[in-house]
């Protein structure tokens, strides 16, 4: 029942709201955050959505291996924080759009609410608790959605676009420590990754397979018709 509600509810808001940013925000501004956005979510892929998989599944789940995954996964954001700030600073050059070098390093700083939400979402499934995690898949874009229009509203432009997914996985974050929580001391220790490390590796490859192949379309498009042509596709 949740879940179904939690799909439907979030597809309609999603297709509602981009009804509503489409008629707000330019098809270059959608072009901008089609790439920063595709580059986040890649990055994202890094930090928890390798493990998740694996540690809903271990019969035993410890302390100290939540504490090593959760430090791994603050030591990959910084880093790809610190790359996007580089690759920003590129891409703003290559696109001749400057915003590009803020927004996109401040998007991949929301990684590291992505991986507290996605190692949160492994405990919560171990505790059985879909309804929880089907409520805070809708509710959060019941609060993103309207935050995004009224910044289009306002004039924010791509920022708007970018609002619908911070705001998203920021609620989903916090609301998932509130409700089952999470050790936030992380410890960092390749001994206690040892047991998960391979399957951790295969399973970020995989996701990683697809999303680069988004990225790499969007890039591709935006290279070869502008980033007008790109907000149009998207």
């Amino acid at each position: 029942g949740f879940a179904v509600t939690d799909a439907i509810g979030r597809l309609l808001l999603l297709s509602g709201a981009t009804v509503l940013l489409s008629r707000l925000v330019t098809a270059n501004d959608f072009g901008i955050s089609a790439i920063i956005l595709a580059i986040a979510s890649a990055a994202s892929l890094m930090v928890g959505a390798p493990f998740e998989d694996v540690l809903t599944q271990k019969k035993v789940l410890r302390r100290d291996l939540l504490r090593a995954v959760w430090g791994v996964g603050l030591l990959v954001s910084l880093a790809m924080v610190l790359a996007s700030t580089m690759l920003g600073a590129i891409l703003a050059n290559v696109y001749s759009q400057p915003e590009i070098a803020v927004m996109l390093p401040v998007t991949v700083a929301s990684i590291v609410f992505v991986g507290h939400g996605d190692l949160a979402t492994a405990r919560a499934r171990r505790l059985h608790r879909f309804n929880l995690l089907a409520a805070v898949g809708l509710v959060s874009h019941l609060i993103a959605v309207p935050v995004a229009v009224f910044a289009a509203y306002q004039g924010a432009g791509a920022w708007s676009l970018i609002l619908l997914r911070l705001v998203t996985v920021v609620v989903r974050s916090i609301w998932l420590q509130f409700s089952i929580g999470f050790p936030l001391l992380p410890q960092f220790s390749l001994r206690h990754l040892a047991e998960i490390r391979r399957y951790a590796t295969v399973s970020m490859l995989d996701k990683l397979t697809d999303n680069l192949t988004y990225l790499m379309f969007n890039n591709v498009i935006a290279l070869f018709f502008g980033l007008t042509a790109l907000g149009y596709v998207n």
